[in-house]
This record gives structure tokens, sequence and C-alpha cells, in this order.
């Protein structure tokens, strides 16, 4: 079953036998340096799969967990311009400043739903994740900006707010969904 689900979501090479490969448990083999990167990805997957009885879908996710954006917070355009004379370390660590302390537009805070369904050895498989409507952005509802940010801020973004980037193979279920 876990192999449906790791394949729904592009993550799976079965019967891969490279040195080095650590063992899951579940029979399924894994290189060490995708290991835990790939379980923090699919554990938000795999926490809907064990909440849903019976096939019942039940989101365990509704919003994004920040706080509400405070009226003096700066707006999108200012974030810009504050943010256009700083180094990439500096930027960044504003930026995320910005979001965890709720500078995010009302309008993304919300997931939209993304299923799918592989059907593998004649079986099919069906698993859902939430996803934000847009890129992430800075700001108010009406004045926002959508700030480009390296992979590194993106990681601690997801960390901080429980969140996983997405796969190749989500991105493009998420394209075709949208």
């Amino acid at each position: 079953m876990w192999e449906g689900v790791l394949k729904a979501i592009g993550k799976f090479q079965p019967n891969k036998r490279a040195f080095g490969e650590a063992n899951t448990g579940s029979g399924m083999r894994i290189h060490p340096a995708r290991s835990l990167k790939m379980h923090r990805r699919i554990a938000f997957v795999l926490l809907w799969l064990t909440l849903t009885p019976l096939g019942r879908a039940q989101v365990p996710w509704s919003t994004l967990p920040l706080p509400p954006r405070r009226a003096d917070a700066p707006t999108g355009t200012q974030i810009r311009d504050i943010t256009s004379s700083m180094s990439r370390e500096v930027r960044e660590a504003y930026i995320f400043d910005q979001i965890v302390s709720g500078n995010v537009p009302n309008f993304l805070r919300g997931f939209a739903t993304i299923t799918v369904t592989a059907t593998l050895g004649g079986q099919p498989h069906t698993i859902q994740y939430g996803v934000t409507p847009d890129y992430l952005a800075v700001g108010s509802d009406t004045d926002f900006f959508r700030m480009p940010m390296t992979p590194h801020l993106a990681q601690w973004l997801c960390d901080r707010l429980g969140c996983s980037l997405p796969t190749r193979k989500m991105v493009n279920d998420i394209w075709a969904q949208s």
C-alpha cells in the first residue's frame, strides 16, 4: 500500500539497490541522504491517511498557523522597498520574521485540497494534501509582494509552519488541478 502512496507523490523508486541504502523497515530501500528529507515531505500525507476512517475525507489542515496580521505591519510595496538594498542574509531573516509574525495576505492563509489517485497493481490509491492558493507573499490583501526567496528560506518556513515543499510530481498535480 505505501509503495502506491509514495509512487503517487513521485518519490518512490522500486527495486533500487544502490550501495549505502537504508531499509525503512517496510521493505522499501531509500538512500540515507534522501531518507530524512523524504520522510519529512510525506509526513503530512501519512498523517492524513491515518486520520481518514473508511476513506472519508477528513482534512487535517485548514489554514497556515500564523498570528493575525497587525494593522501597522508593512505592506508589500513597503517590504519590497525596504528589502531592495539588503544583503541576501539580512533580507531573508527579515522576510522570515515578517511571515512568521503574520504579515501574509488573508487570501493566502487557507489551503486548497489536491486529490491524486493512481492505480497500482490493479488497486486504486488516493491521497490528498493541502496547498496554498498561490505563491507565498508578504503584505496585505490589497498590497502584497510575492517575495523571491532561496530554497533554504523556503525550507525554514516550511519547518516552522509544519508544511512541506512540493515534489515535481506534486507541482504537476497542483498545476493540473488549478
